[in-house]
């Protein structure tokens, strides 16, 4: 019977005939077995980039958004990874004017309560942008969705829970997030305690 280090070596003498066609050159079947682990190695390496464009696959819409009474989060199964208030940073903003959520290239949006949509599109820093008017003088927006990933349009009608768009990486950002504010009588807030006020906390869904 022959022992492991036997059938390991006739493992790699049959692996030795495969890749050289027998022949002491590259065979056809070896040589796509070494462009096969070429791509793979390049897909390893774009899917771990820093570009927002490399293997930008949407993230699949989780099967309902998380509502809690009139109010919804506008995001799950995401993190805050930056917070509202100072902050010291190259690059940036030095007063975060609101909170960034980030849950990859894709993730779902969701209107955080009814209202009206005033802004839709390009705006300023926010690259593409929504803007919702929830009466009583308050306000959210959502900020660097992708050029075709916002689904909502100004004047249109939205719900608590309703996808607008998707998580994106226009205007001046740094990767794929969300851009969250919440404004009152015109000023921004925190949005954080806002929405704890309303039972929403992040992270959700994990």
């Amino acid at each position: 019977m022959s022992n492991v280090g036997d059938v390991e070596k006739a493992g790699m003498g049959l692996l030795t005939k495969v890749l050289l066609g027998g022949g002491g050159g590259l065979g056809c079947l070896g040589v796509a077995v070494i462009a096969l682990m070429l791509m793979m190695v390049a897909g390893a390496s774009a899917a771990n980039s820093n570009d927002p464009n490399a293997f930008n696959t949407p993230s699949p819409a989780p099967t309902s958004p998380v509502v809690v009474g009139e109010w919804a989060a506008p995001q799950i199964d995401v993190v805050m990874t930056s917070d509202f208030g100072p902050r010291d940073c190259n690059g940036c903003s030095r007063f975060h004017e609101g909170i960034d959520l980030s849950g990859g290239c894709g993730t779902a949006i969701y209107a955080a309560a009814a209202g009206t949509v005033t802004v839709a599109g390009s705006f300023w820093g926010y690259g593409n942008a929504v803007v919702i008017d929830h009466g009583g003088n308050v306000e959210t927006l959502y900020g660097h969705m992708p050029w075709g990933g916002r689904i909502v349009n100004v004047g249109d009608r939205v719900s608590a829970g309703q996808r607008i768009g998707s998580e994106g990486n226009t205007g001046q950002s740094f990767g794929c997030h969300l851009h969250l504010e919440v404004f009152i009588n015109g000023v921004q807030v925190d949005p954080a305690p806002f929405f704890a006020a309303r039972g929403i906390t992040w992270p959700i869904g994990f």
